[in-house]
């Protein structure tokens, strides 16, 4: 897992992304995921059951937002948040904690037609 974890790591870094490795359970580095947060609107996206929601409870632990355990039958996470929502957290930022991503593909269109998937 953690050669993985640095491929990815390496992939996004090197493209210009500053890459932050934390726990919501261990608590690993959410003072310096709140560092980079702060005075800004910030967005969670990823699959179900990836942490999200968890991650959000650990930087405002007050908040208690809904969470579930992995799926045992299927390995994955089980989709909890159901809709997008923002919320104000104390040390002066905000974050939109999103329902979980369970796929994500892209179909055969032409490139003259991609601003039509697109709602403005």
């Amino acid at each position: 897992m953690t050669e993985y974890l640095n491929e990815v790591n390496d992939i996004y870094s090197n493209i210009g992304y500053r890459c932050i490795e934390i726990s919501a359970l261990k608590g690993i580095n959410l003072d310096e995921l709140k560092n980079q947060m702060k005075d800004k609107v910030n967005l969670f996206i990823g699959h179900s059951g990836v942490g999200k929601s968890a991650i959000v409870n650990a930087l405002e632990p007050g908040f208690n937002l809904r969470t579930k355990d992995i799926s045992y039958i299927h390995d994955k996470g089980m989709h909890t948040t159901t809709f997008a929502e923002m919320h104000h957290l104390s040390f002066g930022s905000y974050i939109i904690d999103t329902p979980g991503v369970k796929e994500f593909s892209l179909i055969d269109f032409d490139k003259a037609e991609v601003a039509g998937y697109f709602l403005i």
